[in-house]
């Protein structure tokens, strides 16, 4: 903290940031009748819940509701018991797990006994209020404190009570010791306030700036009120801070030490000789000389046992000195009337004894002024170095009197909270004087008008709102295209481009005829530049066709064509220049292992324990991923240092079109809230060659005063100053090979004769064009010759006439006729033989027809086929059956 910023602090302390909160109380139940089961000291351990709803809450008057803070808690005692009730506790639920809010001793008298809780408690929801009190006595007395109470539609009290047991563990469940003891749930629930303010209490305000170690010290300025004049008892006299008295009648020790600490005192403690020869000397003047002092034997204890165990002092704290007397302490009548408290005789020395005792002369009350600190601390001052806000407290007490003083250290950010200043902070809570004069410009260093000189911002900053998208071309083939698209559009504006530097092109309309290759881009908004940027015209990989021709001789020829594409691009090394990504510390938390397996290689690079905020290792880890296939990144985080600072939210991203950016659609591959695997599979439509894939994790602070956004690729985290986020994490780059795929899909085949597989039949002698095109509308081409064949074939023998009358010649004709033919016919009747017909034995030349006849029966005829220039080349014999009609036969005609 600045010298001058301090002491104005602590003049605005003085003058204006204390204030004084009134009495202001939330009471539920008006009912006068009463009930002892709340301070119920027939049992030595008893546990309450009580349970207000919703509605009764915020129907009071004064309401309490959600968000309200509850600062104490109290209840309305009609009537008295005998003893205090040790290991008392108030805690406070609404969901979940209970809040203790308050431990101690607890002394009641007649009226509202209104409980100042250790730790303020906020409510948080709209359900029901649950308030359990619990203690923990070693020994029970008939006299219980008896508190008004009113009764409730429905059970809103349960109450547990028992022996030998720990009060605040009691459950329905509970094993219970002693006559009437158990588990009990009534209607009958006391009657209860919440304190909404500290009545009297002072709140003091202070401020320091975050990141800073510097500290503030407290000291209570309140005064309180001494008086010697106590009900009950004769004023002794004071020494080393404390006022000692004497009881007027004698009583047994837990009805002294409960009467001790109804006003704010004590039965006497004694921590040194100086002391204990004090106490002395008030004892002697008592009538028998002996008397009561502070001193019991804590059963609860964890180094309780019989004599000598488990001694303390009333207010808890261990015994440091005693005068015993010889033999002491003995526990002389045994269990079953144990001597747990001391008096101290007229020589000063101490004797273990029972509660009632032997009639004494009284007993001794020490009341001191005090403070105690919610840290602890029992100073008039402390000195505090808090990293948030926190609120401390002090109770200044003399007896009854107390005054409560809360302090309340708000921990912001230091830095200029003037707006027209150069150097405002918007996440500045705190004015360190450091603002400076403004220069009024675009100041975001983001914006195309972005103007180095400027320290102020005048809201001038336009931004690059295009979005261009270029398409890949063939190989070899320059008919690229760029298109630009602007949202959000502004009305009025003129939006315009150019490419390689040239014409200045309206968004609205293409470029064109681009080839293969990087193209500078340049974006304006009415004429600003937006910079320029490299958009990248992808080439498809290049088709190698195979094509062959099959001659055949005695039968067709046929050609096929294969395709193929190289299965990856060249070079494996990103080489991109890509924005700054780091946390704003290597601190703490990392990035322990991230893993993807690709085609064949992978990236494995486990960095367990070591701390880093960015590291690059695009040259020399990297994998290959082939369009549309699917993969999967494994990313694992964790601490580097022995503490951590949260967990990390995490995300991966994978620059598919290679333009140097990770902020198109797709390329966000997966994110997470913890260490996780993602999987995902590479657009079909992704750039071929070396691209990257960076990994993000932070840590995002939840506090408000640092705001933190989602994981992006290009957050840089500052440590100092405003520290903006992100604070802890990592990021790690890796090379990404986009291999073009190694089969063809949806390839379509077009070949000179109109075929359009990639087969090709029935070929006669000639070149052959095969055009292949590929799923990007890329065209290979590629030619084939075919050899000369001699294909034979048989459409079909014919007999003429086909069905003949007995007697009958017919001709026989072979399909197809051709010049390049040779005919063999041959016949048979009934036989089996085959045989020449007469006068055309052998191979005859196309358009010879031989006749057979006549005919007389039923007869096959056949024919082979082979080529004249190849004899080699023969078909099959082609058959057919003539049937022959039988001629009608006249029968005799008889004349008379």
């Amino acid at each position: 903290m600045k010298k001058w910023f301090k002491y104005l602090l602590v003049l605005c302390v003085l003058l204006c940031s204390t204030s004084i909160a009134m009495a202001q109380y939330v009471t539920i139940g008006t009912g006068t009748t009463t009930q002892d089961k709340l301070f119920y000291t027939t049992f030595e351990d008893v546990r309450s819940l009580l349970t207000f709803s919703n509605t009764e809450l915020t129907t009071a008057s004064p309401s309490l509701n959600q968000g309200d803070t509850i600062y104490s808690i109290g209840w309305y005692v009609q009537s008295l018991g005998s003893q205090v009730m040790y290991g008392a506790t108030i805690k406070i639920r609404e969901s979940g797990a209970p809040v203790t809010v308050w431990i101690g001793r607890l002394a009641p008298i007649i009226g509202w006994n209104d409980i100042l809780l250790d730790v303020p408690y906020i409510r948080i929801g709209t359900g029901n209020l649950i308030i359990e009190y619990c203690f923990d006595n070693c020994e029970f007395i008939q006299q219980s404190f008896n508190v008004r109470r009113t009764n409730t539609p429905s059970n809103t009290n349960q109450f547990f009570c028992s022996d030998d047991q720990s009060g605040c563990s009691l459950t329905a469940t509970s094993l219970f010791y002693g006559n009437g003891s158990g588990s009990y749930n009534d209607n009958q629930r006391p009657n209860t306030r919440f304190g909404k303010s500290v009545p009297g209490a002072t709140f003091t305000h202070d401020t320091l700036c975050s990141g800073t170690s510097t500290s503030v010290t407290f000291t209570s300025s309140s005064s309180v009120s001494t008086y010697t004049s106590v009900p009950g008892f004769t004023y002794y006299g004071n020494t080393l801070g404390s006022y000692y008295f004497k009881s007027t009648l004698p009583d047994a020790w837990l009805l002294a030490d409960l009467k001790c600490q109804q006003v704010g005192g004590h039965l006497a403690h004694i921590s040194n000789q100086a002391e204990n020869n004090y106490v002395d000397n008030i004892i002697s003047t008592l009538s028998p000389t002996r008397g009561w002092i502070g001193l019991q034997q804590n059963c609860n204890s964890g180094s309780f046992s019989e004599p000598a165990g488990g001694w303390e002092w009333t207010d808890g704290t261990p015994v440091t000195y005693t005068n015993w007397d010889a033999g002491e302490p003995n526990n002389y009548f045994g269990s079953s009337d144990p001597e747990d408290y001391v008096e101290m005789y007229v020589n000063g020395q101490w004797n273990d004894h029972t509660n009632p005792g032997e009639p004494p002369g009284g007993y001794v009350l020490e009341i001191e002024e005090t403070y105690l600190w919610n840290t602890g601390a029992t100073t008039s001052s402390i000195t505090v170095s808090p990293t948030a806000t926190t609120t401390y407290w002090v109770d200044h007490s003399f007896g009854t009197n107390t005054e409560r003083e809360y302090f309340i250290v708000n921990v912001g950010v230091c830095g200029c909270t003037d707006p027209s200043a150069t150097n405002y902070n918007s996440l500045a809570t705190i004015d360190d004087g450091s603002c400076i004069t403004c220069v009024y410009g675009c100041t975001d260093n983001t914006a195309c008008n972005y103007d180095p000189l400027a320290t102020c911002d005048d809201a001038s900053c336009v931004y690059d709102v295009s979005i261009v998208t270029a398409t890949n071309v063939c190989s070899g083939v320059c008919d690229g295209e760029v298109s630009v698209a602007v949202s959000p559009i502004t009305p009025g504006t003129n939006y315009t481009y150019t490419i390689n530097g040239g014409s200045v092109i309206p968004y609205l309309t293409n470029t064109n005829s681009l080839c293969a290759g990087n193209h500078s881009y340049e974006f304006f908004i009415d004429g600003i530049s937006c910079g320029v940027e490299t958009i990248i015209i992808g080439e498809y990989p290049a088709m190698t066709l195979q094509t062959t021709a099959v001659d055949s001789t005695c039968d067709s020829s046929y050609a096929f064509v294969s395709a193929s594409v190289a299965s990856s691009s060249g070079g494996n090394i990103s080489t991109l220049t890509y924005c700054n990504s780091s946390p704003g510390i290597l601190d703490y938390n990392n990035i322990e292992l991230v893993r993807l397996v690709g085609d064949g290689d992978s990236i494995v690079k486990n960095t367990s324990g070591a701390c880093d905020d960015y590291t690059d290792y695009t040259t020399t880890d990297y994998t290959t991923l082939t369009p549309g296939q699917s993969y999967s990144v494994e990313v694992n985080t964790g601490y580097c240092s022995s503490s951590s600072q949260g967990g990390d939210s995490i995300k991966v991203f994978i620059d598919w079109n290679i333009d140097g950016d990770f902020d198109d659609t797709g390329e966000v591959v997966g994110a997470s809230f913890s260490s996780s695997t993602f999987s995902f599979i590479v657009p079909t439509n992704a750039s071929y060659g070396a691209t990257r894939m960076r990994v993000v994790s932070q840590y995002q602070s939840p506090n408000p005063t640092f705001p933190s956004g989602p994981v992006g690729p290009c957050d840089v985290g500052i440590f100092s100053g405003s520290y903006p986020q992100p604070w802890y994490g990592a990021t790690e780059d890796y090379s990404i090979v986009i291999s073009s795929t190694a089969t063809l899909a949806n390839t379509t085949y077009l070949w000179s004769n109109g075929d359009t597989d990639s087969i090709t039949n029935s070929l006669v002698a000639g070149q052959y064009t095969v055009i292949v095109t590929d799923a990007n509308g890329c065209e290979a081409t590629d030619t084939v010759s075919v050899g000369q064949s001699f294909q034979v074939q048989i459409d079909s023998l014919i007999a003429n006439p086909d069905s003949p009358c007995s007697g009958d010649i017919i001709t026989l004709t072979a399909y197809p006729s051709s010049l390049s033919y040779e005919y063999k016919f041959k016949w048979r009747d009934s036989g089996t033989s085959w045989t020449n017909i007469s006068g055309f034995g052998g191979w005859l030349n196309n358009n010879t027809n031989p006749q057979y006849g006549p005919i007389y029966q039923d007869t096959d005829f056949r024919v082979k086929i082979r080529s004249s220039i190849d004899n080699s080349c023969k078909t099959g014999w082609e058959t057919i059956t003539v049937p022959v009609n039988p001629l009608p036969i006249t029968p005799p005609i008889w004349h008379n």
